[in-house]
Parts: structure tokens; sequence; C-alpha cells
């Protein structure tokens, strides 16, 4: 995707302004970005053409300040040129443009790089702050997006400042059609890709928060429960596959505890305590809110927790 370049000068007003000469700035606009440049030209608002970018020609002092005006938008023009030239494929920035006119030296601070590196401080703090399967859920967004950038942009990754209101749209497209993931899904794939982007805010990356104006909405999900036949059922049901049985338990068990899977899988001998009632407790923590829980534990659930004493696992 070619970007364009756009640029135009204007008179910046500084807020303590009380009359007299105003500070001309250069606007660089590539695509929806912009970066702006001070010029070191003044000019009274009288003298200066707003529709032309420049000062009226009223004396050689204005000429040579509108020479100066010329030659830096020569320049923003002739860096973004060479920039198509040395490499078609890269993503050019507004802020690319004015650091080589301004002669510093272009930092690409990478989207892919940010989301890698919150994956592995993420992937460091399982056990202590945060689940395995949150850390999974921030791997598989990495991938979706690292297969857009390379879909959509034809480029391995992408400059954070070309991440814009039409890059969200445009991935939650994305998710929607060539993923085929459904409307909560995409809008859990993007919350965990916001998070990405406020992050790149906080470090001074961006300035502005594409999500802005990103509103999707999650539809409600009609979870039918099991009915005790159902569930009677299921109990009665016997597999000769080892590994099929002790999945049918464990879900057996997530039912009659109320826990999840991942709160069941946490569990070992130490959590199976006495109540003050003379009967026996499960005592655990819920691992994605790290809340306390107290579970008794029925006839059902206990059946299965002789059946699997001497299991390993």
């Amino acid at each position: 995707m070619v970007s364009t370049l756009k640029t135009s000068f204007y008179l910046k007003k500084q807020k303590n302004y009380l009359g007299g000469e105003m500070p001309v700035y250069l606007r660089i606009t590539v695509d929806d970005q912009l970066a702006e440049i001070s010029t070191g030209v003044n000019s009274l608002p009288s003298k200066w053409i707003a529709r032309k970018g420049r000062l009226k020609l009223s004396d050689m002092t204005s000429q040579q300040l509108n020479d100066i005006l010329d030659k830096l938008e020569l320049k923003a023009k002739d860096n973004y040129r060479y920039l198509l030239e040395v490499d078609p494929t890269r993503l050019i920035t507004a802020q690319d443009i004015k650091n080589l006119v301004t002669g510093k030296k272009i930092q690409r601070i990478m989207l892919l790089d940010i989301f890698q590196e919150h994956n592995n401080k993420v992937q460091a703090l399982v056990g202590e702050h945060f689940a395995e399967g949150t850390l999974e859920r921030y791997k598989t967004t990495y991938k979706h997006t690292a297969d857009f950038i390379k879909m959509k942009y034809k480029v391995d990754d992408l400059a954070i400042t070309r991440v814009n209101h039409e890059f969200i749209y445009e991935f939650d497209f994305y998710l929607r059609s060539t993923r085929m993931c459904n409307n909560n899904t995409t809008i859990k794939y993007l919350k965990n890709f916001k998070k990405i982007i406020l992050l790149a805010i906080a470090s001074g990356f961006i300035n502005t928060n594409p999500f802005l104006n990103y509103k999707p909405k999650l539809k409600a999900v009609d979870r039918t429960a099991l009915t005790k036949e159902e569930l009677a059922s299921m109990q009665k049901k016997t597999f000769e596959v080892e590994r099929l049985e002790a999945v049918k338990d464990a879900f057996l068990f997530c039912c009659y505890t109320g826990l999840a899977y991942a709160d069941v899988s946490a569990l070992n001998r130490t959590n199976i305590l006495k109540g003050i009632d003379g009967e026996m407790w499960i005592h655990t923590f819920r691992k994605k809110t790290s809340t306390p829980t107290k579970v008794p534990l029925l006839k059902p659930a206990l059946a299965l927790i002789k059946k699997y004493k001497d299991h390993p696992k």
C-alpha cells in the first residue's frame, strides 16, 4: 500500500499571543499521520496568505522567507521520495519525514516488537499474576496480528505509528472474515490488542488512541444448562479409552462443584478439608480472579475423588 505525502504551511498561534508576528510551521501529513516542524520563519497575520501558505511579496525580506519555506518543503518531498526508492515496501510515517528534515535518526518502534515484549513479561509472571490461559490468548492474538499485517501490508512488521483507526476496523474485518471468528471472539481479540496499544500510548510511541471510535458490543450468549436427566445419562456413560473417561469425569466434577476446569485441574489433596459441619469441602482460590472459595463436596464428587485417588495426576 503506497502512502501519500501532503505538506502545508500555517501560522501557529501561541497560547500567550497578544499580537504581532506568529511562527510559521510546516505540517507534514502521510495518510492520516501528522507531524509538525517549526520553520524558524515568522510572519504578521496581515502579511500571510493562508491559501498559498506563503508570505505576501511586499519586499525582499518576504521573498527570502518564502525561499526558506520552498526549500524546506522540497526537502520534505525529496526525503519522502528517497525512502520510497530505498525500500518500496516501507510504510513511511510523517515522523520519519520530520526526523530526516530535522537531521534526526529515524527511530522505528515496531508493533510486533512491542507485542512480543509484552508477551514475554506475561510469560515470566505466569503462575504468579497471570494464568496460562491468559498467555495463550495473547499468543494467539499476536499470531492473528502478524498474519493480518503480512496479508494487508505485505510486510513482516509495522511501525506502531501506522496503527490508526483504519487499521483497527480492517483488523476487525479480517478476524470476522478471513479467520471466521464470531462477534464475541473478535471483540476479545481486539481487547487483547488494545492493551498493547495502550502500552504504546503510555510509552509515548503514539499520541492518539486508534480505538477511540471503535465501540463494538458483545452479543448475549444463551447457554443452556444440562438437565438432571442429561447429567445422569452422562454419568452412566462409560468409555473404553481411559483418556476419554477421564475427560468425562473431569467435566462431571466441574458440574458437581461449580468450579471451572482451570480450577479443578489445579486441585490437589491439600485442598480437600473437613468443614465445621463435619463434611468434606474444597478450599481453593479461583484461578481467574484469585478470590478464595469454599465448595461443599457432594456424594457424586466424592465418588470421583475416590475413583482417582491413586491416579498419578
